[in-house]
This record gives structure tokens, C-alpha cells and sequence, in this order.
């Protein structure tokens, strides 16, 4: 009987062990997929922003340049340019909500990449958890074997 126990013993042990081995393949598939996800979305916000920036700075341009025409047609005294300046400054104003919009949807991107941040750091909490979680298990592991 005492010979039957401590072969169940090791049976369990040896199982453990394997179970352990296979929860730790699959966490680390998963955070490594996590990982990789991550690091390919940060990468297309980061290109998404440099892009939204790269529009911002043009609007910008288009903005300071719209603005240096209106003061130039304004100081002109000829009033065929007065409807001109009024077609120009709805464009102006249209440029301006587009430029509001990208600004809205920068600062949204800024928010998810803040967002994935966050994911990144709670994985890495995870991880300790589960290292954790692993010693506890193989101190439980090495009280079996020691029974």
C-alpha cells in the first residue's frame, strides 16, 4: 500500500509538472501574440500620427498663407476682390473644421496609444503574477515529492 501511495505520488508530481510546462507555453504564446499585436498597432498609430501631423502642418501652412492673402485683398481697393475674399474665407472656414477634425482625431490616437500603454503595463503585471504563481506551484510541487 505504502509502495502503491508513493508511486501516485509521483504520478501526480509528474503531472503537475506537465501541466505546469503547458500552462507556461500557452501564457507565454499568448503574451508573446499580445506582444507582437501591440507592437503592430503602436507602430500604425505612430504612422497615423506622423501622417495626421504631416496634414496638421500643411493646414497650418495653407492657414498662414490664406491669412497673408486675406490681409493682401483686404488692403486692395478693387471691389471684384471683395467676392473672391468671401468664396476664400468659406474655404478657409472649411479647411479650419477639417483641421479641428484631424486635431480630434490626433488626440484620439494619442488616447488609444495611452490606452495600449496601459495594456503593455498590465501585462507585464500579469507576468509577475504568474512567475508567482509558478513558484508557488513548484513549492507545492517540491512538498508532494518531499511527502
Amino acid at each position: 500500500l505504502k509502495e502503491s501511495l508513493e508511486m501516485k505520488d509521483a504520478e501526480i508530481a509528474q503531472l503537475g509538472t506537465k501541466l505546469l510546462e503547458r500552462r507556461d507555453e500557452e501564457v507565454h504564446k499568448k503574451l508573446e501574440s499580445i506582444k507582437e499585436e501591440t507592437a503592430n498597432e503602436v507602430t500604425m498609430l505612430k504612422e497615423s500620427l506622423r501622417k495626421k501631423t504631416e496634414e496638421m502642418d500643411a493646414l497650418e501652412e495653407r492657414l498662414s498663407a490664406t491669412k497673408m492673402l486675406e490681409t493682401q485683398v483686404l488692403t486692395n481697393e478693387r471691389g471684384d476682390l471683395v467676392g473672391e475674399v468671401a468664396n476664400f474665407k468659406t474655404k478657409l472656414e472649411e479647411k479650419a473644421i477639417e483641421f479641428d477634425q484631424i486635431k480630434i482625431s490626433i488626440a484620439e490616437e494619442a488616447d488609444l496609444k495611452e490606452k495600449m500603454e496601459l495594456a503593455l503595463r498590465a501585462k507585464e503585471v500579469l507576468m509577475v503574477e504568474v512567475s508567482k504563481l509558478k513558484a508557488k506551484l513548484y513549492d507545492k510541487n517540491d512538498l508532494i515529492e518531499d511527502l
